[in-house]
């Protein structure tokens, strides 16, 4: 009994020190990163840049840290778009990474910048690498400027980028991701357009006052000039001598929209003046001295008339609502619209457009235009998509002869791939986990050392007995 006492000991002993030394038998899941979001492309449809661009998210993906990891680099690899396209790795300007704010929408003013890789190769790996450590936890984006070289002259530059199988290497691992490829990125062949503008009773009531506004929508990010009271008359010019400042010439604002494609002109009325001539049916045109222009600093051209109401009746909203948001691909998803401030008998259309642009810009992947009937909109039909990544849906109200026209908002929609605010499923679907564990062998330290001292105390008892 004795030497039964003496083995008991020894081996609680054993354990002790295990315990003491970090061994055990099973060994517990060590520090990981793991990937909630598999890297979606974000180009699922061919698209234009302009020369020296601002950054245009191409890959989203989202990762979970539970020891306060660091994203170490990220690797793409830019290839050639056409085989007769001559494009270098000089015609680009940067692979950037930035970190999702927390809305799921790329904006550069709002996410924040982690680092970026301006030396890009054509073919081959590029590693871009963040400045300073960073948290491996949130949604991160991958971005493409271009450079002064990028060019339309033919054969146009012309790329797509792959990022390739576990191309995220984390302070404590590379988590096993999936090989996923942008659409064709390829040069602007065109020259920054004015595509329409829109009247707007934003004033408050059915008169044109101060406060209303237009609202000019052009084919491409510009420069964001600042227009203002002092150098308006130079941007725009209208057919029939009217204007956009009031008769002491002044304007309110002019504001541009986060994509810089769109600029919201309010009106003003200063201390003894009239209000601006401007109104609906006017043909607003780019001077040819404007200094609003794409990126690579072509100046914006192109007439547009205007549309809309000053106020002759009130304010439409519409808003959107998706059947489905996080669906896997080749599953149906349909938007649905609902007027508001209309009149009972309302008419004209609803169009849903898809866009597979951040911004909703750009031509639309689907479309489905639906007749409204006294103020009721029907669904759109269904959008299904084979393709993973982001895409946009937004609602457009024609109006009709007794009520103003109304766009909503651009919503997205993740298709195949799941990110800010969306509940991801289970890894196999969304990404794998990795961990740095040993094989499982047996049962914990803790577990071990509790059995075997009880079983000791029981043998103790009964030698005691004995």
């Amino acid at each position: 009994m004795k030497n039964i006492n003496k083995i008991v000991i020894s081996l609680i002993s054993v354990a002790a020190l295990m315990a003491y030394l970090g061994l055990g038998l099973l060994s517990t899941a060590e520090a990981a990163v793991f990937v909630t979001s598999q890297p979606g492309s974000m180009v699922t449809n061919p698209i234009v840049l302009p020369p020296n661009s601002q950054p245009t998210a191409i890959f989203s993906f989202s990762l979970s840290a539970n020891a306060g990891e660091t994203l170490s680099s990220v690797t793409v690899q830019v290839n050639r778009g056409t085989s007769s396209t001559t494009v270098v790795g000089g015609h680009l300007g940067s692979l950037s990474i930035y970190r999702d704010n927390g809305d799921a929408l790329f904006n550069p003013s709002n996410d924040t910048f982690l680092g970026s890789q301006s030396l890009i190769n054509i073919g081959s790996p590029t590693t871009i690498t963040p400045s300073s450590a960073t948290s491996a936890s949130g949604t991160f984006f991958v971005t493409l400027t271009t450079s002064a070289f990028w060019s339309s002259s033919q054969p146009a530059d012309s790329i797509t980028v792959t990022f390739p199988s576990n191309g995220i290497i984390t302070s404590s691992n590379s988590p096993v991701t999936s090989q996923v490829t942008t659409a064709q990125i390829s040069a602007a062949p065109v020259n920054l357009q004015l595509l329409s503008a829109a009247a707007q009773n934003t004033g408050g009531t059915a008169a044109k006052e101060a406060g209303d506004s237009i609202v000019l929508s052009f084919s491409q990010q510009t420069n964001r000039f600042g227009v203002n009271s002092s150098n308006i008359v130079n941007q725009f010019v209208l057919n029939n001598g009217h204007s956009l400042t009031d008769s002491a010439g002044n304007i309110q604002s002019a504001v541009w929209d986060p994509s810089g494609q769109i600029l919201t002109i309010s009106l003003s009325v200063s201390s003894g003046s009239v209000v601006a001539s401007v109104s609906p049916g006017d043909v607003i045109s780019m001077s040819s001295a404007t200094s609003i222009t794409d990126t690579a600093g072509n100046r914006a051209v192109g007439s547009a008339l205007i549309t809309g109401s000053f106020g002759n009746f009130p304010v439409v909203g519409i808003t959107q609502t998706l059947s489905a948001n996080g669906a896997p691909i080749n599953t149906p998803v349909f938007d649905s619209a609902t007027l508001q401030n209309t009149t009972p008998n309302a008419s004209g259309t609803v169009t849903y457009n898809v866009f597979a642009s951040l911004s909703c810009a750009g031509t639309p992947v689907f479309s489905s235009a639906q007749t409204v009937t006294n103020g009721v909109v029907p669904p759109s039909t269904n959008f299904m998509t084979t393709a993973t990544g982001t895409y946009t849906w937004q609602a457009s109200y024609s109006g009709d002869a007794n009520n103003n026209s109304a766009t909503s908002t651009c919503d997205p929609e993740l298709v195949g791939v799941f990110g800010g605010g969306i509940t991801a499923p289970p890894p196999a679907v969304a990404g794998a986990s990795t961990t740095a564990a040993l094989p499982v062998t047996g049962m914990p330290v803790a577990l071990l050392l509790l059995i075997l001292m009880s079983v000791g105390a029981v043998l103790n008892t009964k030698l005691q007995l004995i």
